[in-house]
């Protein structure tokens, strides 16, 4: 594998182009709304948002009043975020940093309340380092929010996954994940179809015309060992299905009633271990 943040990169208009200043569909009605119940009330507190690409996620945890620091191993990423900053003039430090590095926590002088790793850990392939770099990271009482697909679900065969039936009557496999049915016409979901769950296996994500990125599908059992491993409890587990959607300005999807049914996501919050 070549560098992730070249990687990143190179990947990094279209995903900017995905994202947008406010997160995509799944961060802006499922995702964040899951964060934000858990995190509760964060005035004043200092948080870590780990790949925090274009940075949507610092800027509404800054418009909460946290103090914020965002990290990304992509400087044209970074470099997204601090211009979407410009008009609010949002007091966030952003820093290149890849904190699946061996030491990469040591980059950081301060500890924070709560580290987030969004959506992050699935494309990492030292997943391991981290975990062990985000825990180092903690004050002390402090919580690491990790979100990521839900592992029992979310399927990197384009075989497997959803069975929908389309508005003419066809029936077609949703394939891997379900970002490319925000833009579809209406369809039914018939049937979830999974298999190979305990095969780990590294995927390709294909971004454009000779872009990819790589992402890893794990069970859940391996990110638990992880866990541990560096020290820390599951100390709650969330699978967001809610959707938080203001229907006059963003009308609710069919791809909504897929998430009442198969959770795509899932949640962990973890506290060290008392020594």
């Amino acid at each position: 594998m070549t560098d992730p943040g070249t990687e990143w990169d190179l990947a990094a208009a279209q995903w900017d182009a995905r994202m947008g200043q406010r997160g995509d569909w799944f961060q802006r009605m499922v995702v964040k709304p899951a964060i934000f119940q858990v995190l509760g009330e964060i005035e004043g507190q200092r948080i870590l948002d780990v790949g925090c690409g274009n940075g949507h996620l610092c800027r509404d945890l800054v418009r909460r009043g946290a103090v914020v620091t965002g990290a990304d191993v992509s400087r044209e990423l970074l470099n997204r975020a601090q211009e979407y900053d410009v008009d609010e003039r949002l007091a966030i430090r952003y820093v290149r940093a890849d904190l699946s590095a061996a030491n990469g926590y040591t980059l950081f002088r301060r500890r924070f309340k709560y580290v987030i790793c969004n959506m992050v850990i699935q494309d990492v392939q030292d997943y391991q380092t981290l975990v062990f770099n985000t825990a180092q990271l903690l004050m002390k009482n402090g919580r690491l929010v990790v979100t990521t697909r839900h592992p029992c679900f979310a399927t990197p065969d384009p075989e497997l996954g959803w069975q929908l039936q389309l508005e003419d009557g066809s029936v077609r496999a949703a394939g891997v994940g379900l970002s490319h049915l925000e833009q579809m016409p209406k369809f039914k979901g018939m049937a979830y179809k999974q298999d190979k769950y305990f095969h780990e296996c590294q995927f390709v994500r294909q971004w454009g015309a000779g872009v990819k990125t790589y992402s890893f599908h794990r069970t859940l059992a391996t990110y638990a060992e992880a866990f541990a491993g560096s020290g820390l409890a599951i100390v709650r587990l969330l699978e967001p299905s809610r959707v938080e959607a203001d229907q006059e300005r963003e009308p609710i999807p069919s791809i909504a009633n897929l998430m009442s049914r198969v959770p795509n996501f899932v949640l962990f919050v973890l506290a060290k271990l008392a020594k």
